[in-house]
């Protein structure tokens, strides 16, 4: 939430001094909520945008006017609706009323020192004669405007009072979190759907858009070139954040300054308590000792940029779905509770005073004026809903593939291309720790023949990534791979690096439907590593961070697809309550307990914590899941086998639960053991006792066994009698040195494999060993990533989940530092199936850790101290991307659009205005028919953090596919265009044309296009210029781009 500046001037304030102090508070509450005295510190993203165009701001909230200690409101939409709302008489007219009053008095004999009843009982009489009716109508309406001409400042104050009250209770730093209390006690309502237990958190209708790194290191460059570290003491910062509740304020204090080769290092302590200029000014100050320059330019830009860090930390967490519906509900509520105190309307009614009618009056002017302030602030929160929400375009597209990809899909264009793929490969596949490769050959495997198969060459599984090389070339290696496959069906995995709800958003169209499994380790707002939350709201920013993105990634799931989500005790509960509200009552399948630390982690409480859970939920009741595959140590037990395959000696006596006659009355039978073998004799069903009754005696030598176990409680057996009769090989019965006999049966590994329990505690989950362990082995620094998953629990997730199907889609929009694509792998290299994967990640170690690990496990599954063992790995085909993010668009839309101030107000509604002039301008830069007239130089402003957003080129043609909805099967680039063919969501065959409008005979290519690529669905950018036959068939890439901003 944000706003802009607005003048401040100083004129004599006319109000009353008693209430002068109200009008005061009011005001500067306005400032707070439009962001008025922080136009400096706040001017990045939203805010800068708004201040650009801040006529309609003004025009709304009008000028602050001061005058000593008290501020005031003057010339705006607001202003006006006070004065016209209290607008009084001038003192001639009002000399006038009294006067008339006076006179009035005289007539109906009122006279001075009668009690209200005696002058009330002197007006009805008169009242009653026909002649004087006039003048008591006169009388009682003239007495009614003076009254309220002497109370209109105390009305004006208590409407001040009450909108303060209502703004001041859901506004807190830059977000409106509506507290739906319910009158002046405090208590809160939520509205219920009428279940018999509902899950509600404090943020629920808002998005969490503080997924990028906050009270993280700052660095900024002033405007000397001196470059500034900004960095908060860890200590003060976890201690304080715990402490806070809602609405306390906190503040930033100096600790430490250092300048550390060419940068200046500012610590900061993060304290409870409200930020006085002087903590400002401390920081400044120790800035300019330690070297930042000491001039008065110097010094507004250190605090300009403190003000950006500091706002950064505590402003803009949420985005409210429904702010003008939520505000307006709490609105109404808030007057008939707190404004219109029933008690007080009923005792002034009783006392006939004035007070019923001035409290409507108030509670009228408040719901009046509040709905102004609720609209235009609205228009504001709805269009960053409408930028949250927008579609977000592809900035960067590279393939990772490796050469045995090539070598299967295109070995001539390898064969042509080898020797530049080694001079651009060979650095970073040192790097990644493969060995060195000086020329073709040695990217070679050779391997030897024997007497029943020929010797063979193949080449390594080395990763070959796009961004080593000039567009020239990945568009001749898309050429050439496509030609040879469809694009999306090669694909192996796909890898995104963007904020994960903008990922899923995005996603939506293409992959709606397609995951048989999500796997998702999400942030577990432990002390440890708490989620960037909102002071006093950790565990509702949680809430609301996963809520949405859960939503989402359900939409991507296939009808039978299953999640797995995994989570420790403190989000434990509220996780699997949520889980239920997303994806329904008993859909959790199962909760998993998974010993990740065999040795503990100590807590205060004494306990050493030694597990975390894994979430297991159905998407429907189609879902199910899989058995998982008998280990070693399972399959050594069937030590013997037959004809039909493994099998063990087991106790055919049913024993534990459901295993007496009363559960299953037919499984109770006799059977005749002897050493020859086991049979059952001739029997039939005697109904009225329910029981089996043999027609025949045992023979000589035989012994009648029934399931009765050693407490002589009756059991059944497992099978019914006729299998017995049908395979008698599959059962025997040997006898003690007392003579008893015991019967067993044949029992065999079924070949679905075992159901998986609900406590896994192999060693081989262990995160120590097989996730930090892992880590080190893949890369030489020890610390590439804190708190990594064992691969095996994911792969045993991923199993569960059906992931281990071929072609299956495996998805985690948490994804880290790439443990389950290496789970995903890892498991095709060991199974020979095809599962594919779909990463996203936002942090900055996606191209550190995440798409790097990628890297390594598609060439080697064996490593050590960041080396490759051998090169022996099953390979990749990996589509990278880099997605537009929301605070890029935030920075495009401010670098496109400066004219803000000039021009008048297209629209008195000053909000409407607003609203509409900021969609207008944001849809011409995003929809703007001139964008599209090439494939190729569409640029947009991508954010860096520290004030810096270079411009970049966007991926339009890779953007088409997520607004289609479209698998790619054929693309390439020719010199008047670029051509992508594929098949939509129904099925159709699509044919995109993008060509370069600017190039000579680009129609008469579109044309010929067309006929060698006849589809469905065809698409090219300037349709309205063609002329040739045929040509209506074609629809606008234009109007494709327009969907950014969804298909209303």
């Amino acid at each position: 939430m944000a706003t802009a500046s607005s003048k401040t001037t100083s004129v004599p304030s006319q109000r009353q001094p008693q209430f002068a102090h109200l009008e005061t508070r009011f005001v500067e509450l306005m400032t707070e909520l439009f962001q008025l005295d922080e136009a400096e510190a706040l001017d990045f993203g939203l805010y800068r945008i708004i201040r650009r165009h801040n006529r309609e701001v003004r025009a709304f909230l009008g000028e602050i006017v001061v005058d000593k200690e008290t501020r005031a409101l003057r010339g705006g939409r607001l202003a006006e609706l006070l004065d016209t709302a209290f607008a009084s008489i001038d003192h001639e007219a009002q000399a006038g009323d009294k006067l008339r009053l006076k006179e009035l008095e005289k007539d109906l004999g009122l006279k001075p020192g009668m009690t209200q009843q005696q002058r009330e009982a002197r007006i009805n009489q008169a009242e009653s004669i026909p002649a004087a009716k006039g003048l008591v109508a006169e009388y009682r309406s003239c007495a009614e405007t003076l009254g309220l001409q002497q109370t209109v400042q105390q009305d004006r104050a208590e409407v001040l009072n009450r909108l303060y009250q209502f703004f001041s209770r859901h506004y807190q730093d830059g977000d409106f979190i509506v507290e739906r209390r319910y009158g002046k006690g405090g208590a809160r309502y939520v509205k219920s759907t009428g279940e018999d237990t509902e899950f509600h958190w404090a943020t629920e209708d808002m998005y969490y858009i503080k997924s990028g790194d906050i009270f993280t290191d700052f660095p900024v460059r002033l405007a000397n070139g001196q470059r500034l570290l900004f960095t908060v003491e860890p200590e003060s910062l976890q201690g304080t954040r715990a402490a806070l509740k809602p609405n306390d304020k906190a503040h930033y204090e100096l600790d430490t300054e250092t300048k550390e080769g060419e940068v200046i290092k500012l610590s900061l302590k993060y304290l409870k308590g409200a930020q006085t200029e002087k903590q400002k000014d401390d920081i400044v100050t120790a800035a300019q000792k330690v070297g930042a320059g000491g001039t008065a330019e110097n010094a507004a830009d250190i605090r300009r940029w403190l003000g950006r860090f500091m706002a950064r930390n505590q402003s803009d967490f949420f985005i409210h779905k429904r702010l003008k519906e939520a505000l307006s509900d709490d609105l109404d509520i808030f007057i008939k509770t707190d404004v219109l105190d029933v008690d007080q309307l009923l005792a002034g009614a009783m006392q006939q005073t004035d007070l019923p009618k001035r409290a409507m009056k108030v509670a009228r002017i408040v719901r009046d004026i509040g709905g102004h302030i609720i609209e235009f602030l609205a228009a504001l929160e709805e269009f960053q809903k409408a930028l949250w929400e927008k579609k977000k375009l592809v900035f960067e597209t590279r393939y990772v593939i490796t050469l045995d990809r090539f070598e299967r899909h295109c070995p001539e264009w390898l064969e042509k291309n080898i020797a530049s793929i080694v001079k651009q490969q060979r650095k970073e596949w040192a790097e990644l720790g493969l060995g060195d490769y000086a020329n073709a050959a040695a990217c070679i495997r050779k391997i030897p023949g024997d007497l029943a198969t020929a010797a063979s060459e193949h080449y390594l599984p080395l990763p070959v990534d796009t961004r080593n090389f000039d567009a020239a070339f990945k568009w001749s290696l898309l050429d050439a791979v496509t030609a040879a496959a469809p694009l999306d069906d090669m694909l192996d995995g796909v890898a995104i690096n963007s904020d994960n709800w903008q990922a899923l958003n995005t996603l939506q169209d293409k992959y709606r439907g397609q995951a048989r499994a999500i796997y998702i380790d999400p942030p577990y707002n432990t002390d440890a590593g708490p989620i960037d939350y909102k002071n006093g709201y950790r565990s509702a920013s949680w809430m609301a961070l996963m809520d949405d993105r859960l939503k989402l990634g359900r939409r991507l799931m296939r009808d039978d697809g299953v999640l797995c989500c995994t989570i420790d005790d403190y989000e434990q509960k509220p996780l699997g309550m949520l889980l239920e509200r997303v994806f329904g009552e008993n859909s959790i399948a199962g909760v998993v307990s998974i010993r990740i630390n065999p040795s503990g982690r100590p807590k205060p409480s004494g306990f050493a914590v030694s597990h975390e859970y894994g979430f297991f939920v159905q998407n429907s009741p189609d879902s199910a899941l899989d058995r998982l595959d008998r280990t070693d140590a399972q399959m050594k037990r069937y030590k013997e086998t037959d004809e039909d395959g493994s099998y063990m000696w087991e106790l055919f006596r049913k024993r534990g639960s459901n295993s007496e006659r009363t559960a299953r009355r037919t499984l109770y039978y006799p059977l005749y053991v002897s050493d020859a073998g086991i049979r059952v004799p001739r029997m039939t069903w005697d109904e009225t006792n329910r029981s089996w009754v043999a027609e025949e005696k045992p023979k000589a030598g035989e012994t009648l066994v029934f399931p009765i176990d050693d407490n002589q409680i009756e059991r059944t057996w497992r099978y019914k009698h006729d299998d017995v009769n049908k395979k008698p090989k599959n059962f025997r019965a040997t006898k003690d040195n007392a003579g008893v006999w015991t019967v067993y049966y044949k029992y065999r590994p079924s070949n679905s494999g075992v159901l998986p329990t609900t406590m896994w505690i192999d060693s081989k989950f262990s995160a120590t060993e097989h996730g930090t362990g892992v880590l080190k082995k893949l890369f030489k620094q020890h610390d590439a990533f804190s708190y990594p998953k064992s691969v095996f629990a994911v792969e045993e997730s991923l199993k569960v989940c059906g992931a281990a199907e071929d072609d299956a889609l495996v998805i985690d929009f948490f994804a880290g530092s790439g443990t389950t694509a290496h789970a995903v792998m890892q498991m095709n290299a060991a199974s020979d199936t095809n599962t594919r994967f779909l990463v996203v990640e936002v942090n900055k170690y996606f191209e550190a850790v995440t798409l790097p690990r990628i890297k390594k496990v598609a060439a080697s599954l064996d490593w050590e101290g960041g080396s490759a063992k051998e090169i022996t790995g099953s390979g990749a085909f990996v589509r990278v991307q880099a997605l537009e993010q929301y605070d890029d668009a935030l920075e495009s839309l401010d670098a496109e659009f400066k004219d803000g101030n000039s021009g008048d107000l297209l629209f008195e509604n000053a909000a409407f205005a607003l609203r509409y002039r900021l969609n207008k301008l944001s849809r011409a830069l995003y929809c703007g028919v001139e964008r599209f007239s090439s494939p190729f130089g569409y640029q947009l402003k991508r954010a860096e953090g520290g004030g810096e957003a270079p411009s970049c080129e966007v991926d339009l043609v890779e953007s088409l596919p997520y607004l289609l909805g479209m698998d790619v099967t054929r693309l390439y680039r020719e010199p008047a265009g670029v051509v992508m063919l594929g098949r939509n969501r129904r099925s159709q065959s699509v044919a995109i044309f993008f060509r370069d409008c600017a190039a000579k005979d680009s129609a008469q290519w579109v044309a010929d296009k067309l006929a060698q690529h006849p589809a469905d669905r065809v698409y090219t950018n300037d349709p309205a210029s063609l002329s040739f036959e045929g040509c209506d068939r074609f629809e606008a890439i234009e109007a494709v781009f327009a969907l950014q901003f969804g298909r209303s």
